[in-house]
């Protein structure tokens, strides 16, 4: 996984590193905020989206 820094070092911020069109795209889209909801639910977080390549290859 890429950040916009990680892309930079790696000389891929062409390709890589933020969501814009015409650069890849490897994301996941999830059904909560892992970040907001109490620990014990992320069990139960479903994938709903995912992309790989900037190509759609699982969605819900």
């Amino acid at each position: 996984a890429y950040t916009a820094a990680g892309a930079y070092a790696a000389f891929r911020e062409k390709t890589l590193g933020t969501l814009e069109p015409g650069k890849y795209a490897d994301l996941v889209v999830l059904s909560d905020d892992i970040f907001r909801i109490d620990p014990a639910a992320i069990a139960t977080v479903r994938v709903d989206l995912t992309m790989v390549g900037g190509e759609v290859v699982f969605e819900r």
